[in-house]
């Protein structure tokens, strides 16, 4: 259908099949987008066009006649269930009860994998999310994004919603089935605080590891949510935890442009400065690399040894010329740098850096 070559006269030939596909179970949501419209390469011959509407029209006109039982159901159980998905997409709450009594599937899946749950929540159709719950759906199923219920609850930062699924018994620390992220996982990347303080009410473990080993600390580290990172400190999230490659939310902060503030959390609650992920690399790496100079400053003033060498032998000086942060390479041979060090591979060159270190030197005699 969406390969349908149109034009204007045939416009309202187009809606009628549109709306005798609907009729006969067609996903709503797959309409949503607009009409219809086709690239006229796909039928370059004029009487083409006409010849597939008027056949569109007598198939499913027939369609209609002969599969159609009454205004709200159809003979197979199949096509009860499709028209569950568009009473869902219409929010008709009284069409959905109806359509469950006919029989319709309460967790079929769609093709995101997703079940009526999903789209509820993700939706915020708290009545119908609640009459689902009270039917029996089965609030455990992953979509094909491993997604949770829960997840898509977060997601619309549905409160309401949330607090169904907590008093229904749900599995506060259920695991998006791809990433291994949990709900607390997402209310932390988007820095919604009264969500995050529920569920951690809720006994949702502040130190669940996702796939790569971050916990949802390096969620609100990533983002900057540094009223996020205290509350999680305060409810038991290890402040220096390691990812699977060595990182801290330390390190994560460092690396986003995460406000400094958040690094000013993370400090005072007790992160390490100095310490290394598994390539030796430091916070202050990662904030060099990023080029935030207030970051770099911050990192600088806490006690950041400007000298430690990753594993391959480049110091933060070495990261700043490499990158061409000259402002921050500035910072580091203020703070007496050694500029004769070099990486294994030679480099940055230290000309520039000995230029740069003698006109600092000069600027401290004026």
């Amino acid at each position: 259908m969406r390969y349908l070559s149109t034009s204007s006269e045939n416009d309202n030939k187009i809606q009628e099949i549109i709306q005798l596909l609907l009729q006969n179970g067609a996903d709503r949501q797959y309409f949503r987008d607009g009409p219809i419209t086709v690239n006229k390469d796909k039928c370059v011959q004029p009487y083409c066009r006409e010849t597939i509407i008027t056949n569109l029209l007598e198939t499913c006109g027939n369609l209609c006649q002969s599969t159609k039982k009454n205004d709200v159901s159809f003979n197979t159980n199949r096509n009860v269930t499709v028209c569950l998905a568009n009473a869902l997409f219409d929010a008709d709450i009284v069409k959905v009860s109806s359509l469950l009594k006919e029989g319709a599937d309460i967790n079929f899946q769609n093709e995101f994998g997703r079940v009526p749950l999903h789209l509820a929540a993700a939706s915020g159709h708290i009545e119908i999310f609640k009459l689902l719950l009270e039917l029996g759906a089965n609030s455990t199923i992953r979509d094909r994004d491993g997604r949770t219920v829960f997840e898509h609850a977060v997601l619309s930062k549905n409160k309401t919603i949330i607090d169904l699924l907590l008093k229904k018994g749900s599995d506060v620390n259920i695991q998006n089935s791809v990433t291994n992220q949990t709900a607390l996982h997402c209310a932390a990347q988007e820095g919604y605080l009264d969500i995050v303080g529920k569920l951690l009410d809720s006994m949702a473990d502040s130190n669940a590891k996702d796939h790569e080993g971050n916990t949802p600390i390096f969620y609100a580290a990533y983002s900057g949510h540094e009223d996020v990172i205290s509350l999680l400190l305060q409810r038991g999230a290890h402040v220096n935890i390691k990812s699977k490659y060595g990182c801290t939310p330390l390190h994560i902060a460092s690396l986003t442009n995460a406000n400094v503030n958040a690094i000013t959390t993370l400090l005072n609650c007790g992160a390490k400065v100095n310490i290394l992920d598994e390539r030796k690399r430091s916070p202050l790496h990662f904030a060099i690399e990023n080029g935030n100079i207030q970051i770099v400053s911050k990192l600088v003033e806490a006690g950041a040894n400007v000298h430690t060498e990753t594993i391959d032998g480049y110091t933060p000086l070495h990261f700043a010329i490499k990158q061409e942060h000259m402002d921050i390479a500035e910072i580091l041979l203020r703070r007496y740098v050694n500029t004769n060090v070099r990486s294994r591979h030679g480099t940055p060159p230290e000309s520039k850096m000995n230029q740069m270190h003698n006109q600092i030197e000069n600027e401290g005699h004026r």
